[in-house]
């Protein structure tokens, strides 16, 4: 068994500002829900790459958040089913 690294601190506070002061004002959603997005993204991260050094965690941290807001900004099924065939 080997623990899992401590979280990056100085990522975390990145992440933060970034999702705060960036995203945030170009999206319309709450304060609460940005909370949320935060902690998801980030925890994929920490997660994933647990040995990578602050520029890539920032970097796919930033990339995550975006692809959750692009995923819950849709509505439209057939939008989904487009998407479902380019995958394959």
């Amino acid at each position: 068994y080997v623990a899992p690294q401590p979280p990056s601190v100085k990522f975390l506070h990145f992440h933060h500002d970034w999702i705060h002061n960036t995203l945030g004002p170009l999206i319309s959603w709450t304060t609460s829900k940005l909370a949320v997005l935060e902690d998801s993204s980030s925890a994929v991260i920490e997660r994933a790459y647990p040995f990578s050094d602050i520029e890539l965690k920032t970097l796919m941290g930033k990339l995550t958040a975006l692809v959750i807001v692009i995923d819950d900004s849709m509505d439209n099924s057939a939008m989904y089913q487009e998407l479902d065939m380019f995958s394959y």
